[in-house]
């Protein structure tokens, strides 16, 4: 799955689901106007997907398939390598995964790694002060 990044101004409750780092931040920093108290800091890091335990099926079907198997012919299956092994488990992964999302029916990720902390600075302004007003040099009237 393609990385997905959230954002959280406690390093403790994340949202959003951004395509990168830096969407995460700029959907923050967004956010920032609408909060009663500025934080110190917004926390970026990158869900982790849960483990779906798709892989390492195949064998379990190779075996399923040959105890099923009708036949006098004895070998069937019987020589598979381990690379025709590995290449089945891949199919089997990507065909579970992508049924699950085709049917929303994949979890969401709870947990959130890899995170960086991006500094706020503090933007109220200062007015300036009125026309004609100068400031005076210490020590000088």
């Amino acid at each position: 799955m393609d990385p997905k990044f959230a954002f959280s101004f406690d390093r403790e409750s994340f949202q959003g689901q951004y395509a990168t780092r830096q969407q995460a931040v700029d959907a923050a920093m967004a956010l920032l106007p609408t909060r009663t108290e500025l934080p110190d800091a917004v926390f970026v890091g990158r869900w982790i997907d849960p483990s779906l335990n798709t892989e390492g099926h195949a064998e379990n079907i190779i075996e399923t398939l040959r105890d099923r198997w009708n036949s006098s012919d004895t070998t069937f299956l019987e020589k598979v390598s381990d690379q025709q092994l590995a290449d089945l488990d891949a199919e089997i992964d990507r065909t579970i995964r992508t049924w699950l999302t085709k049917h929303d029916l994949a979890p969401r990720p709870t947990s959130v790694r890899a995170v960086s902390e991006q500094p706020v600075q503090n933007t109220h302004s200062v007015a300036a002060p009125a026309h004609g007003l100068e400031t005076s040099i210490i020590g000088r009237p």
